[in-house]
């Protein structure tokens, strides 16, 4: 039950949580790089797929924000 109780931690948890959200699309669009590379497919065959992670990440950014205006934190 102490975990619940103390919610000075649990915020300061959520504040780094929401500042290291910004490194989940720079991750993932890398992470596409270096497989587009790895097998030889140009930038601009894969250009779909950084326009999908930014339209994936975009949401999860917006569903977060949500989060924080409905829990009024």
């Amino acid at each position: 039950m102490s975990i619940f109780l103390n919610i000075g931690s649990a915020k300061r948890h959520e504040e780094t949580m929401v500042r290291l959200v910004f490194l989940l699309p720079l991750l993932m669009s890398l992470g596409w790089y270096l497989f587009l590379r790895n097998y030889g497919i140009p930038l601009k065959q894969g250009l779909r797929g950084f326009i999908y992670i930014g339209a994936f990440n975009a949401i999860i950014a917006l569903v977060l924000w949500a989060l924080i205006l409905i829990t009024n934190r």
